[in-house]
């Protein structure tokens, strides 16, 4: 069966990010080897060939290790590369939930695009408050620890699930 062009998309976008969250760490001055592009390669002709494997989340997990170990990174550079993370994934949990002919309401895309997006703003805003916190020389503290605790919890409600309506 042919899949439809919201699949098709989905499988385009879940090979582009790992990519991406590669060319974000590169950018950003991380120790990017020629391994490091295999494994990018491979996350390319994986996550959109078997989604529902364990693959997509191996190569995610290497390049999150990549990102931890190649070196001090601006902070910057971790919102495209977060955003990028976030995107292959959603679109890898998509295409291994869907069967090959689907296609999603507007109103479903918009909802999840809406979800993606409060997601987005937090991390900017995370990513905000840690350059503030650098400007200013905050030590770290438990105050702080807790006022981002409670900032992500409240952007998680804001995102919580909620019954579909067949309106």
């Amino acid at each position: 069966m042919r899949l439809s062009r919201q699949l098709q998309l989905a499988r385009a976008v879940a090979a582009a990010m790992p990519l991406a969250f590669l060319g974000c760490a590169g950018l950003a001055g991380a120790s990017v080897g020629p391994a490091w592009y295999l494994v990018a390669v491979a996350a390319a002709a994986v996550g959109p060939a078997s989604p529902d494997t364990a693959g997509p989340l191996l190569v995610w997990g290497l390049l999150a290790l990549m990102w931890v170990a190649g070196g001090p990174i601006g902070v910057w550079w971790a919102v495209p590369a977060a955003l990028a993370a976030l995107l292959g994934h959603c679109a890898t949990a998509y295409l291994a939930a869907a069967p090959p002919g689907l296609t999603t309401s507007a109103r479903v895309l918009l909802r999840w695009a809406a979800r993606l997006g409060v997601l987005a703003a937090l991390t900017v805003a995370v990513a905000a408050g840690l350059v503030a916190a650098q400007a200013w020389q905050l030590a770290g503290s438990s105050a702080w620890t807790v006022v981002v605790l409670l900032a992500t919890a409240a952007g998680l409600y804001a995102v919580r699930p909620r019954p579909v309506s067949e309106d």
